[in-house]
């Protein structure tokens, strides 16, 4: 279910939420990698974790009925 949230967001999310959450890289580094700002970074990062829990939610009530 994790790997089909996570699928299920943009491209550029999805990779920032990726090098975050999956191979533990610092808000900083993953802003230098991708050649962007950290405040990119955190924003994306926050509408990831959204979207993940939008989706667990929705896949929650799925399962119910």
């Amino acid at each position: 279910i994790l790997t089909k949230a996570i699928q299920s967001l943009p491209d550029r999310c999805r990779q920032i939420f990726t090098l975050r959450k999956i191979y533990n890289l610092s808000q900083a580094e993953i802003a230098t990698r991708l050649g962007i700002s950290e405040c990119t970074v955190s924003a994306q990062l926050t509408i990831g974790v959204h979207k993940c829990t939008e989706f667990f939610a929705r896949h929650r009530r799925e399962a119910r009925d």
